[in-house]
């Protein structure tokens, strides 16, 4: 999974109508990189400094009241830790363009099979409710599916959460899935809501046809939240 993950950071997927999402996460030039290695890592770091002006229009700094952190931001730019609740190296970015102007931006995190946390997603204003929304959502399903990730996990503020379960099909964490939250490093916030999608029954439906949207390599879009982070700890 994380192979395949990591093999198609940078691989633009075309969608309709000029759209098109891209997975990212920064790269560190290395001085054998050449051509279109060089090439690629370049593209992926210049898009993620974008994606991080485009999540700080949207969130209020969300500052870790212990190191003075900046915890969006250190999740976009995939950031190491000694300390693990503040270790994302493993969050990849993914945009959302249209003719080349980057309108919403998410991260993610895969924990595994069982689940994957998405904590962070904005779309610019100007282009909320034209559906960005589903468009997103349609492809992230299908590439979780295909990577045969059986949930995602979303943070919600209180006064959002029948939006995500009527519009998105979200629901309550069970039981079984709350046992394997608290035993993964995933990014909490102290007022927020955690709602599950189980991706079990399009998992099946995928095994007979490739992802709609994905070509043969698993691809990652992402959902809106639209919400202001808390200011306070989100460990």
């Amino acid at each position: 999974m994380y192979t395949k993950l990591h093999g198609i950071v940078g691989v633009r997927n075309e969608l309709d109508n000029g759209y098109s999402w891209t997975l990212l996460r920064r790269m560190q030039a290395s001085t054998y990189a050449s051509g279109n290695d060089l090439h690629k890592i370049v593209e992926c770091n210049c898009k993620i400094a974008i994606a991080w002006t485009v999540m700080d229009e949207i969130f209020l700094p969300n500052i870790d009241r212990f190191t003075a952190v900046n915890i969006v931001q250190s999740v976009v730019y995939s950031r190491g830790s000694n300390l693990m609740r503040m270790n994302f190296k493993r969050f990849f970015t993914a945009i959302l363009e249209q003719n080349d102007e980057i309108i919403s931006v998410a991260s993610l995190r895969v924990n595994g099979n069982k689940l994957a946390e998405m904590p962070y997603v904005g779309t610019r204003e100007n282009y909320r409710g034209k559906g960005m929304v589903q468009k997103l959502l349609t492809a992230l399903d299908s590439a979780l599916c295909f990577l045969k990730v059986e949930n995602l996990v979303i943070p919600s503020v209180p006064e959002l959460v029948s939006m995500w379960e009527e519009k998105y099909h979200f629901s309550p964490i069970t039981n079984s899935l709350m046992k394997d939250l608290i035993s993964t490093n995933t990014l909490m916030f102290p007022t927020a809501v955690r709602l599950q999608k189980s991706l079990a029954l399009q998992a099946t439906e995928l095994a007979e046809n490739k992802p709609n949207g994905v070509n043969e390599n698993a691809k990652i879009a992402l959902p809106d939240l639209n919400v202001e982070p808390p200011e306070v700890d989100a460990n």
